[in-house]
C-alpha cells in the first residue's frame, strides 16, 4: 500500500485510545477548572453568568464563523472568552459547558466528538481567564465615572 491508511473499525466506533485520550483532556479541564476556583473562586456575577450561558447556547444556532477575509472563529468561542473577563475562568468554563446544550439535545454529532468538544470549549474559557488575571486584568471590575487613565 502506498501512504493508504486501512481503517479496522467503523467511523462511529470510538477506541480504547479515543475514550483514554478523552479522559486525559477531562482531566486537564477538571484541572484547569479547579485552578480557576483556587485563583478566582466560583464566579460572583450570576446575572452574567446566566446571560453569557444564554448567549452560548445561541451562538449554537447561528453557526456563523467567517469573521474576516482569513480568519474563522466561532461566535461561541468569542463568547466564552469574553466571559472569562466578567464571570473568571470558572464561570467561563461553565458557559463553555453551556455553549454544547443544543448539540447534545440535536443527537447529530457522536458522544464522542461533542464530549471532546464541551471539555475544550471549557478549557478554553478556564485558559482564557486564567491567563487575563496571570496578564494582570482586575479580578473585580468596577465602574468608575469620568475619564480615567487606562
Amino acid at each position: 500500500m502506498s501512504g493508504t491508511r486501512v481503517r479496522t473499525s467503523s467511523p462511529r466506533a470510538a477506541s480504547w485510545a479515543t475514550w483514554t485520550y478523552l479522559a486525559g483532556v477531562w482531566a486537564l479541564t477538571l484541572a484547569l477548572v479547579l485552578v480557576g476556583w483556587r485563583v478566582a473562586g466560583p464566579p460572583d456575577e450570576v446575572v452574567a453568568l446566566v446571560l453569557f450561558c444564554g448567549l452560548g447556547v445561541m451562538s449554537w444556532l447561528v453557526r456563523e464563523n467567517d469573521v474576516g477575509a482569513r480568519v474563522s472563529f466561532t461566535f461561541s468561542s468569542i463568547i466564552v472568552l469574553a466571559s472569562g473577563v466578567i464571570v473568571g475562568p470558572v464561570g467561563a468554563a461553565l458557559v463553555g459547558v453551556a455553549t454544547a446544550i443544543p448539540v447534545v439535545f440535536v443527537g447529530k454529532v457522536p458522544a464522542v466528538v461533542t464530549t471532546f468538544n464541551v471539555a475544550m470549549m471549557a478549557s478554553v474559557g478556564a485558559v482564557g481567564g486564567l491567563v487575563y488575571l496571570a496578564a494582570g486584568g482586575a479580578s473585580v471590575l468596577v465602574v468608575r465615572p469620568g475619564v480615567w487613565r487606562l
